[in-house]
């Protein structure tokens, strides 16, 4: 089932996408910077597309299909014949009452526009990205210097700014990530109401397929979780350069105030002092910031790389090949173990996720003054929004009636649904959250350039 849009086919695509940045990054460094189509942005929307095609296409063929498109009555027949099938119609009434549709009319329909809302995601995230893409490619182009010095090459003037654009468009994936995750998740719950994996046939009990449907569930919102961390991350980093670049924008301030003065070298000396102790406050700062953060990435980089070793060891055996005994391996496959395992997990995500969240939310309330121009109210909002939505809501839906009275897949085909449409919301919010034409983009290049000729000048 969705046999190329499973989290680790996503993952393994993303963490192709992040090698190909590394060596733009390199290349950028050596004033070598390849065409903005060569960039790895063109191959991760390219890469999204096709997972996006390939999950429609499983949507499909796996579900729509058989059960023509959850019609009750349909699906009630498909189910009927499948457990015939696997001579184990005794639980019929297992199924009817943990995943039938037949009275949730509205959650079927919801359910049903999540493919529409993650498709309208793709479209205006890549519309979104080819605006900044835009940008880079003007950004290269060789320009006059300011100081009436034409570039050695467009990289000379562009590489600060590309290097922010580039940060910027990873977290302008996010609703896209976070969205084809979502409707994993909505079609392996599908999948639960219908008794069916698709192409597979390693289940032959209705339990069997429910177990590993959960699993691959909660994998896929794993993968989610963690680009969201990572996304955090590079905010982080975003935020304390524009900081450090608004410092030293006022220490260039400065420093012309003094080249004006009387008593110029004895203030350039202590200037200079203050300087390099501004600088050493910065890279502490920058430590302690991102330390929450990088605890928060780690937290979901290990929640992924269970959940997926734990669903595939289940879908290709892999118990059998370890030297463990058959009572270990029932142990391990257990459905108490896997509870006990992602409760506490679950359990470490949430309480990292605060952590990170409060150490953005500190260095934004204290170099307030120095992040005017970048506006980030908005930019945080959008950001680590998602976090706070995955882990409220999961908890309201189970806490507020009458989902509190729903069956375990019931409230996960509601959630994963909704947060379809909410990532498209995000998506539009960051539309307005993260402008190509912003001024803070331009001032990446113009302080280093400013502190570079005073360097050279003294």
């Amino acid at each position: 089932m969705m046999r190329f849009a499973t989290p680790v086919f996503t993952a393994g695509l993303l963490l192709a996408c992040a090698v190909l940045r590394a060596i733009e990054k390199r290349l950028d460094r050596a004033h070598r910077s390849p065409p903005v189509w060569l960039r790895y942005f063109v191959l991760e929307g390219a890469i999204l597309l096709f997972l996006l095609t390939a999950a429609l296409y499983s949507i499909v063929v796996d579900i729509m299909l058989p059960s023509e498109w959850l019609d009750p009555k349909k699906t009630k027949e498909f189910v009927k014949n499948v457990m015939h099938g696997d001579h184990e119609v005794s639980n019929f009434a297992d199924w009817e009452e943990e995943a039938s549709l037949k009275d949730y009319e509205l959650l079927r329909a919801l359910s049903l526009t999540s493919p529409a809302a993650v498709v309208a995601t793709w479209v205006v995230v890549c519309c979104h990205v080819f605006l900044h893409a835009k940008q880079i490619h003007n950004s290269q182009q060789p320009t006059a210097h300011r100081y009436g010095v034409m570039n050695e090459g467009p990289e000379a003037d562009c590489l600060h700014e590309i290097a922010q654009r580039s940060k910027t468009i990873r977290i302008l994936f996010l609703p896209m990530v976070y969205g084809l995750m979502s409707l994993q998740g909505v079609a392996r719950m599908w999948a639960v109401t219908i008794n069916h994996v698709g192409g597979s046939r390693q289940f032959y009990s209705w339990e069997s397929r429910k177990a590993f449907l959960e699993d691959m569930y909660e994998a896929a919102f794993c993968v989610a979780d963690f680009y969201e961390s990572y996304t955090l991350f590079l905010f982080g980093l975003l935020i304390l350069q524009i900081v450090k670049n608004n410092v030293d924008a006022h220490v260039i301030n400065v420093r012309r105030e003094t080249d004006l003065s009387p008593a110029k070298r004895t203030s350039s000396a202590s200037l200079d002092g203050l300087e390099h102790s501004v600088t050493l406050l910065m890279a502490q700062t920058k430590g302690l910031t991102i330390l929450g953060v990088k605890l928060f990435c780690m937290t979901c980089a290990g929640q992924s790389i269970y959940q997926m070793v734990t669903c595939n060891a289940n879908y290709y055996h892999g118990y059998e090949l370890l030297p463990f005994s058959e009572e270990t391996v029932k142990l391990l496959e257990s459905s108490e173990t896997r509870h006990s395992a992602n409760l506490f997990i679950k359990g470490g995500g949430f309480i990292a996720s605060f952590a990170a969240i409060g150490n953005l939310i500190e260095v934004e309330r204290g170099f307030h003054q120095y992040m005017l121009s970048f506006k980030p109210l908005l930019k945080f909002v959008g950001t680590k929004i998602l976090v706070s939505i995955a882990f409220m809501q999961q908890i309201g839906l189970s806490m507020i009636p009458p989902f509190s009275s729903w069956t375990p897949t019931r409230i996960n085909l509601l959630y994963s649904s909704i947060l379809t449409w909410e990532c498209f919301l995000i998506c539009l919010l960051h539309l307005s959250a993260w402008g190509p034409l912003e001024d803070w983009f331009k001032r990446a290049c113009d302080t280093p350039r400013e502190l570079e000729r005073i360097s050279t000048s003294s």
